[in-house]
């Protein structure tokens, strides 16, 4: 993470942004379908998936001393995958997005099988008081 973290300008993550924010905006859809065959495959291969990585925030984030219970990490999952009373407890509905990890401030919660201690936060998303994240508009 710290390389990519030195590699990208500024200009190059506003560049792709805006190629997103474009594409959502004239309704662009890059999914491409392969037919029947190849639909039944991803659903077998998805369910698979699903049971493999069944509860895996339970599994795979620890959150240690440092945690003061702020909630931020609650807020920002998309799912409502985090309820913290003490300390953050994670459900089974985690896309692994690793938003509570890069927006604690306490930097507390942790992968189990982490690399890095870096943390990213993309300075064009901002926090909401609700449980989403918004993108800044330009």
């Amino acid at each position: 993470m710290e390389e990519e973290i030195i590699n990208k300008s500024p200009e190059d993550i506003d560049e792709r942004l805006n190629k997103i924010i474009s594409d959502i905006t004239n309704g662009r859809n890059s999914l491409v379908t392969k037919g029947a065959a190849s639909n039944i495959l991803s659903k077998c291969g998805r369910g698979l998936a699903d049971k493999l990585s069944n509860n895996f925030a339970a599994k795979r984030f620890m959150v240690n001393d440092n945690c003061t219970s702020c909630k931020i990490c609650e807020k920002v999952c998309p799912v409502n995958n985090i309820k913290v009373e003490n300390k953050p407890k994670f459900s089974n509905e985690c896309e692994t997005c690793l938003a509570c990890i890069h927006h604690c401030p306490q930097n507390a919660i942790h992968m189990k099988s982490e690399k890095s201690k870096a943390r990213f936060i993309n300075q064009n998303v901002k926090l909401k008081k609700s449980n989403k994240l918004k993108p800044k508009h330009r």
